[in-house]
């Protein structure tokens, strides 16, 4: 995505209130557990679409620390979803 493509994104995405969680911080990485609260989904879930790359820029820090996602590839992510995609087909 183009940094103008990324801004249209989370303006869409900010519009909607499910996600606030995501759009309503200032925060700039996400690790799984946050994700799972946010978007009402499993850890599993989560490490589900981070290892199928479904979440462009995930990162492994191994099995203590975990995945974690940019702000920018969840943003992206969810914008995909809300354009026509469903969590049953990023998952």
């Amino acid at each position: 995505m183009t940094p103008e493509e990324l801004q249209a994104a989370e303006n869409a995405l900010s519009q909607r209130p499910e996600y606030a969680w995501l759009t309503g911080t200032g925060a700039q990485w996400f690790n799984a557990s946050e994700v799972s609260r946010g978007a009402g989904v499993s850890r599993n879930t989560v490490r589900d679409w981070c290892e199928g790359g479904k979440i462009p820029g995930a990162l492994f820090y191994g099995p203590e620390l975990g995945w974690r996602m940019p702000r920018s590839g969840l943003v992206e992510f969810y914008y995909g979803l809300l354009r026509g995609g469903s969590a049953a087909s990023q998952g």
